[in-house]
């Protein structure tokens, strides 16, 4: 008896002070706000005294229920949980391989302790299903309230290890997986402006990849040359410029210059995240990966070659459009005023398309994005006000041509179309790519607004009539056209007419083309693409007349570039998002291609130029 009675009070006595104990951490850790008070201790060996009383009148409680079968049930059921718990959490530590679990016990294996939960788990449905039923659903609500309520980082749990074991097994999986244009994906690596830029000029094209990139990859790399890291040390922690600066900060060393960039990265983009949360914008999930190079095309190497690891690897390269000289103003007769382009730390016009250049060496895809400026609403995608219409792709040429030198009718012209466009070389290729990330775009528009694109809102007519420059349609007319949020067009264009109004070159076109819009509904239909097919014809002959997609020497006449815009921004102003193919980047005449870019964007919404790595991205497959 004396022996039973020790034990009893030895087991009662620890059981009450190691809760004391685990309330007083509770406490601490203020994961109830109410026990705050038990969070003090003694003066001495800092004992729990203020919980140690509320756990002896919490156990009187249970002794005053009357009778000891009616509290056991509880006790062993959370004893056991709690047991449970303990043998799953070391098999699982055993399982993710991380190194610091090392048992002591030398015959350990992580099947004893999973064979050990599963036996207390039994138990406990086997001395009372209902209570083991309410033990477990009390775990979990408290399991969700610590997950919803508290930063996970304040007690890393297992997640960690298991999330880590199961991405390095699955891309030694995807290793060894053949790589297959069914199952492409949109992986993006987003070369971000310089530090210069404001920080919230970074929001619209990092929301926009993380729209098209849902679901893959999104790396957001910054190219740090000497001088943007030596222009950085000479700003406080909020960018203006340090009182104390009296002169150019020198650059820093090498191996401070790369935790500098990454800090300074991992800033910009933690910014745009809060900026997309203020908006309402779907979280980035971007990954961040610095360069720190003498240049940028050096930099935009290293981000090309050792982004992502393994398979997983960016395959597409978005870029803002470089902003233009300082002294390429009106010259080439743009119309809007200022031009909206993001810096980049570029010596010069050449070294930007050197840049696209490599990127078309490597097979990569680029993305040359224009007028995501985020100065307004309007183009902040795929939310804001110009967020009401849709997503416009425009091809310029024939897109069956290529494929039928003499006349062929109708019939054979479809099957022509889509026989060469399932290819992935050439210029199908190009359009392959920006019809799928305009589909992409589109998708991402009807997720983010889905009462809007239901209710097929369209443009006003003011936003469709609104350059100067405009010919051809009603206006009304073209405003009944436009596109509903979240809907996709396809507008397949002949070459434009450079005529003349108050001596400014203006193009004129004309409507009804639908013998040459049907190879182009036939892909769509094949390609399993919703989308409409708009083909706008040129109504009077001209010299500068691309016979088919892909061929750009008609764009080097004089005023062909200037006309090609002024049809875009005729038809699509009101669009959310347009998608252009991009002009093959010279040899030579950097200063000459960034003028025409800007030329060819000039006044359009949010647009993208796409440039095909010639890698397929589309498949007629199922």
């Amino acid at each position: 008896m004396l022996g039973i009675a020790t034990a009893c009070l030895s087991t009662a006595l620890g059981s009450m002070f190691g809760s004391a104990r685990i309330m007083q951490a509770l406490a601490r850790d203020q994961i109830f706000p109410p026990l705050r008070i038990f969070s003090k201790g003694s003066a001495h060996g800092d004992e729990p005294r203020r919980a140690l009383v509320l756990t002896y009148l919490l156990a009187q409680c249970g002794l005053l229920v009357g009778g000891i079968d009616a509290v056991a049930p509880i006790l062993t059921n959370f004893f056991l949980v709690t047991y449970t718990l303990t043998n799953a959490a070391a098999a699982l530590l055993e399982l993710s391989g991380v190194p610091n679990f090392r048992p002591h016990w030398r015959v350990y294996h992580w099947g004893l302790s999973l064979a050990g939960a599963a036996l207390t788990l039994g138990a406990m449905f086997f001395l009372n299903y209902v209570f083991a039923l309410i033990t477990i659903a009390i775990v979990v609500l408290l399991f969700v309230y610590i997950y919803c309520a508290f930063d996970a980082s304040r007690w890393p749990d297992i997640s960690q290890a298991l999330a880590f074991a199961a991405a390095r097994r699955l891309l030694l999986a995807l290793r060894r997986a053949p790589d297959d244009a069914k199952y492409w994906r949109p992986s993006v690596l987003l070369l971000l402006p310089a530090d210069a830029e404001p920080a919230d000029r970074d929001l619209p094209p990092l929301a926009f990849a993380a729209a098209v990139a849902r679901g893959a990859l999104l790396v957001a790399g910054r190219v740090f040359t000497p001088a943007c890291l030596a222009a950085g040390r000479g700003a406080d922690a909020d960018g203006a410029p340090a009182a104390s600066a009296s002169a150019a900060p020198a650059p820093p060393a090498a191996a401070d210059a790369v935790q500098l960039a990454r800090a300074r990265l991992s800033s910009r983009v933690a910014a745009a995240e809060a900026a997309a949360r203020r908006d309402g914008l779907p979280p980035l999930g971007a990954f961040e990966f610095p360069s720190v190079a003498p240049t940028l095309r050096d930099g935009a190497l290293q981000l090309a070659l050792g982004a992502g690891i393994g398979t997983v690897r960016p395959d597409t390269l978005a870029l803002p459009l470089l902003a233009p000289a300082a002294d390429a103003g009106d010259g080439a007769g743009t119309t809007s005023a200022p031009r909206r382009a993001h810096n980049l730390p570029a010596a010069d016009a050449t070294e930007y398309t050197s840049v696209l250049a490599d990127c078309a060496a490597l097979r990569q895809n680029a993305l040359v994005l224009a007028n995501f400026d985020g100065s307004t609403p309007a183009h902040t995608f795929p939310l804001g006000p110009a967020a009401r219409a849709g997503v416009d792709v425009w091809l310029f040429g024939d897109l069956a041509a290529a494929a039928a030198e003499p006349p062929e009718p109708a019939a054979k012209a479809v099957d022509a179309a889509a026989a060469t466009v399932d290819d992935g070389d050439g210029a199908h290729a190009e359009v392959c790519l920006a019809v799928q990330y305009a589909a992409l775009a589109a998708a991402a528009q009807r997720r983010a607004r889905p009462s809007s694109w239901r209710r097929a809102s369209v443009a006003p007519a003011a936003d469709f009539a609104a350059s100067p420059l405009a010919l051809g349609d009603d206006p009304a007319a073209a405003a009944a056209e436009a596109p509903a949020v979240g809907s996709l067009r396809v507008v397949q264009l002949g070459a434009p007419t450079v005529g003349a109004i108050n001596g400014e070159p203006a193009p004129r076109f004309r409507r009804g083309a639908t013998a040459r819009a049907a190879p182009l509904r036939k892909w769509l239909k094949e390609a399993r693409v919703a989308a409409a097919a708009v083909a706008l014809d040129v109504s009077e002959g001209g010299a500068a007349a691309p016979a088919a997609v892909g061929e750009w020497a008609w764009l080097q006449a004089p005023g062909a570039a200037r006309a090609l815009n002024a049809a875009v921004r005729r038809h699509s102003a009101g669009a959310a998002l347009v998608c252009m193919l991009l002009p093959p980047p010279p040899a030579d005449g950097g200063a000459a291609y960034v003028e025409l870019l800007h030329t060819l964007t000039d006044g359009l919404p949010p647009t993208v130029l796409c440039k095909s790595g010639g890698d397929p991205v589309m498949t007629f497959e199922i």
